[in-house]
């Protein structure tokens, strides 16, 4: 369009040659040399500061800084100077007598006219765009004065300008005949412009209203401020528009410039169809479009004498970058593209004619006088040529895709009917559905697949997709989140029923259908049934399951056996060495310890396998009792402090108040399950600390133990077997550290069965943390401890000895093993009781009914006569004296079966020497003196 035309020429202008003669002459004008362009005939001089008066012209006589111009339009370019011009003219003729002189610069701010006749001025005029319309002498878009130059004199003519354009001195003396009759000829061609360019807005605005096509909006507009600009640029807006306003004049060609770039850019792409995929086009035209855009915002902002040079330079690069991105396309196969490539070659020749005419190129005709008219018009006739092409063409393509969708259709037609047969014949069951999941469409695959005899006894049916079709409900929930999430779901695998609840396995592939309005309101899709593939891979499972098994209670055993007979021998080899007359008494006591300390172990691997048997056989109640907190943290730490010392290790204990003193859980169980943690920890931690943490999850009534330690660590998938019976971390874990691998087995099993869970968390090489969480029971009317201080705790001495009790009276013993007989023999004799020892349970009825005791222990399994029968016998003779039962079966279930037979109580085997005197204590006499056993406590249980 023309502003680029404009823009281009200023900035060509701006920067060309500038050259000067050393001693200009007087201009001889007459009738024949009408009308007589000015500009290479005239005297220039710069005045940087802007302080110089016409009488500081006139009273300097010396030509010191005035140079001459060869250019026809002298151009200064953009500078902060002031200029003067200096034309010195003799009339030889009286053709001037009458004049005009033309200053042909609409947009200059300041331009002051001086006539002088011998050093005296006749007239001065004050002219430019920073002053209203009405202050001009002469009614005109341009600046026109009046001068009259008669024959024989010679005049001065002084000309001061000062602008923030490009600063140019197009200066053209008239007689007035000569002046108008161009000024009507030039008139008649702007109006010949301005009406084809309304013809083409018109036109083109027409077929949007039409078509309602953005492109044909953007090129209206387009147009539309070309004109403006064009307007702007010659002087019509401010003499038609706004001669009051002078600001208007100044700003609107930087308002026109920067629209008509957002204008261009957003015409560029939609009328070459510029999609992000065209990577460089795209990101071109979006370069194009933001500069455009911020330039815009900024020029309402900005000065104009510092925005216009981006703004003008911005526009010559669009010119080009369009052309390029016009070229490529046409290139492409774009068949809009090569009228579009035109348009823009139709302006920047225009540019290049203008330029070349200013600057004395070429001769100043009516065409190159008119190139920025002539440009922007050829571009804005083939951009409507190019926009009817773009329209025939879209009309083209549409009948084709008409045609093409004709053929199409019959070829649907075609496809349809065998689809048809395909889907009748299918082997997998295909159907569709409404929303309810009632059966819209069905083959007879997906008929027999759900029992049914044809696919009409299924329609008629109210088998339902969503409510009979799954065995598992949930299934249904968790396709159809699937399905509103994705719309479409691949091989969802579920188990499935037939309409007599038979289930089978299938694969089923469904997406959803939108309806005539738009809306997803069925869902599509197709059933495989996969009972053998399901069947095939649970045998594979199974099989693979049971190998593992095996395998794991294979090296169990091993563990086991290795586990057994290690404290064994060790048990065995050391009682034969007591039999050595030469073994003194610190060799024979060490002897003892390590017997004692081994046989501590296999009672820890025995209680294990009978815990995880119990376990898994259901068989363990849980005893919900009221339980001491920090007496129970304390019986642990106690339990492990000095054995953590031993191996270097700091053992620390941090509660996390406020906590409830007691809570409501089985005090064994969970004691178990903490020695079983802490032990661990303890095993494999080598070096660091061993921390256990109490803390209260009051939200959930549930209180935590973690055990944290520095040990080795476990990676993710030994995490992930950790709590599997049979097992530990890896064989190679047994092999260093020991273990039933049944420990952390049993801890997560009594965690859950006391409410709770038992959660790992570990880094290899860095240790391992073990959370237990179990109920608390209700926490409302409890003691809550807020500080160490309160919770009332002393330090016990763990090796304080057992005290023996001096008791008074008779027991009869019953049991059928030799060793425990002299074992109970040897741990009653320092009491001071009298002892009768029976060898089965028929000796002690018969021993029970002769003599009366003060005390029977009856073992339980024992030949002949059992613990239970003798008891129960007795008590059927009336025996009412205490009968406790020694045993090591200590199921719930068997304890409960001693009591009703008609135990008082019960000591499980091994015994603990603790426990032992305390229940001797309890059914017999205390007699005046008590001595101490020396040894310490047995903690067996």
């Amino acid at each position: 369009m023309s502003f680029f035309l404009k823009i281009s020429l200023l900035i060509l202008l701006a920067f060309s040659h500038f050259s000067y003669a050393e001693e200009p002459g007087v201009l001889v004008v007459s009738s024949e040399q009408m009308p007589f362009n000015l500009g290479s005939a005239g005297e220039y001089l710069r005045d940087p500061k802007g302080t110089l008066t016409i009488d500081d012209i006139i009273g300097d006589q010396s030509d010191a800084g005035w140079q001459h111009s060869e250019a026809a339009v002298p151009n200064f370019g953009f500078t902060e100077d002031a200029v003067w011009a200096r034309y010195k003219i003799m009339p030889v003729d009286d053709s001037y007598s009458h004049g005009v002189m033309e200053f042909a610069a609409p947009l200059a701010d300041y331009v002051d006219v001086y006539v002088l006749l011998d050093g005296v001025i006749l007239k001065h005029y004050q002219l430019g765009d920073a002053y209203p319309f009405y202050q001009r002498p002469i009614e005109h878009r341009h600046f026109v004065v009046p001068v009259r130059l008669f024959e024989g004199l010679r005049y001065e003519v002084y000309i001061r300008v000062k602008t923030v354009n490009s600063l140019q001195f197009p200066v053209v003396l008239w007689n007035q005949t000569s002046f108008w009759e161009a000024d009507s000829a030039q008139i008649m061609a702007d109006t010949l412009y301005i009406g084809a360019m309304g013809a083409m807005i018109l036109y083109n605005f027409a077929l949007f209203i039409y078509l309602r096509e953005r492109v044909y909006l953007y090129y209206v507009a387009l147009v539309a401020s070309t004109m403006g600009f064009q307007a702007g640029l010659e002087g019509y807006a401010y003499q038609f528009i706004f001669p009051e306003i002078p600001l208007f004049e100044a700003n609107i060609t930087n308002f026109f410039i920067a629209f008509q770039m957002v204008l261009a850019a957003l015409f560029a792409k939609h009328f070459l169809n510029i999609q992000k995929e065209q990577v460089l086009p795209h990101r071109l035209e979006s370069m194009m479009l933001w500069l455009s855009v911020a330039l815009f915002l900024l020029s309402f902002v900005i000065p104009y004498e510092q925005i216009v040079k981006p703004m003008m330079l911005s526009a010559v690069m669009m010119c080009f970058v369009f052309l390029g991105i016009g070229i490529a396309e046409w290139k492409k196969g774009n068949k809009s593209a090569d009228l579009f490539v035109f348009a823009w070659a139709s302006f920047v020749a225009g540019v290049v004619l203008l330029a070349c005419n200013k600057v004395g190129l070429l001769p100043a005709i009516f065409a190159t006088e008119n190139a920025l008219i002539i440009g922007t018009l050829g571009q804005a006739v083939l951009f409507s040529l190019a926009l009817a092409s773009r329209f025939n063409q879209a009309k083209e393509d549409k009948n084709k895709a008409a045609e093409e969708a004709l053929e199409a259709n019959q070829k649907a037609v075609e496809s349809l009917a065998k689809y048809q047969t395909l889907y009748e014949e299918s082997l997998e069951g295909m159907f569709k559905c409404n929303q309810k999941g009632e059966f819209v469409h069905a083959n007879p695959a997906l008929a027999n697949m759900l029992g049914f005899s044809d696919v009409k006894a299924l329609m008629i049916s109210r088998f339902s997709f969503k409510e009979d079709m799954f065995a598992d409900l949930r299934q249904v929930t968790e396709l159809f989140k699937k399905l509103r999430s994705v719309g479409k779901v691949s091989e969802f695998e579920a188990e499935l029923l037939n309409k007599e609840r038979g289930s089978f396995w299938g694969s089923m592939t469904l997406r959803m259908v939108e309806d005539e309005q738009g809306h997803r309101g069925f869902f599509e899709g197709s059933l495989r049934n996969i009972t053998e593939r399901r069947d095939r891979e649970k045998a594979e499972l199974e099989k693979k399951a049971a190998f593992e098994a095996t395998q794991a209670k294979s090296y169990f055993l091993a563990n086991m056996s290795h586990e057994i007979r290690t404290p064994l021998t060790a048990i065995i080899g050391f009682a034969e060495s007591l039999r050595d007359d030469q073994l003194n008494k610190s060799r024979a006591s060490s002897y003892v310890s390590t017997i004692i300390r081994n046989s501590h172990h296999l009672l820890h691997v025995i209680n294990d396998i009978l815990d995880i048997s119990k376990i898994e056989a259901n068989k363990v109640d849980i005893e919900l009792l009221p339980v001491d907190v920090f007496s129970l943290v304390k019986e642990i730490q106690s339990c492990w402090e000095v054995k953590a010392r031993e191996k270097g290790l700091d053992f620390n204990v941090v509660y996390e108040f406020p906590l409830p003193r007691k809570i409501i859980s089985d005090q064994t169980r969970l004691k178990q399950v903490l020695l079983n943690l802490t032990s661990n920890a303890l095993k494999f931690t080598e070096k660091g600390s061993i921390t256990l943490s109490v803390f209260l999850n009051k939200d959930k009534d549930q209180i935590g133990f973690k055990i944290q330690d520095t040990g080795v660590g476990m990676s993710q998938e030994q995490q992930s077997k950790v709590f599997d019976a049979f097992t530990q971390a890896d064989v190679s874990t047994t092999r260093l550290h020991g273990g039933t691998g049944l420990g952390l087995s049993i801890a997560k099993q009594l965690a859950e069965l006391m409410g709770g869970t038992l959660s790992v968390s570990s880094e290899l090489n860095k240790g391992s943390s073990f959370a237990v969480m179990v109920n608390t029971g209700d926490l409302t009317n409890v003691e809550w401890i807020e500080d160490i201080a309160d919770a009332g705790l002393q330090q016990e001495d763990q090796n304080s000895p057992v005290t023996i009790p001096s008791l008074v009276g008779s027991i009869l013993y019953a049991e059928d093993n030799i060793d425990n007989q002299d074992l109970i023999s040897m741990l009653i004799k320092p009491t001071g009781a009298s002892l009768t020892v029976v060898n089965n349970g028929a000796e002690a009825m018969s021993q029970a009914l002769e003599k009366t005791y003060d005390l029977i222990l009856m073992d339980i399994q024992m030949p002949m006569m059992s613990g239970t029968t003798a008891t129960q016998l007795l008590r059927e003779n009336g025996y009412e004296k205490p009968i406790v039962a020694i045993t090591a079966n200590l199921m719930d279930y068997e304890i409960k079966q001693y009591l009703e037979a008609g135990c008082n109580s019960y000591l499980a085997k091994p015994v603990n020497k603790a426990r032992f005197y305390e229940v001797l204590s309890l059914y017999l006499k205390e007699a005046t003196k008590k001595q101490h056993a020396g040894q310490p406590a047995n903690n067996l249980s």
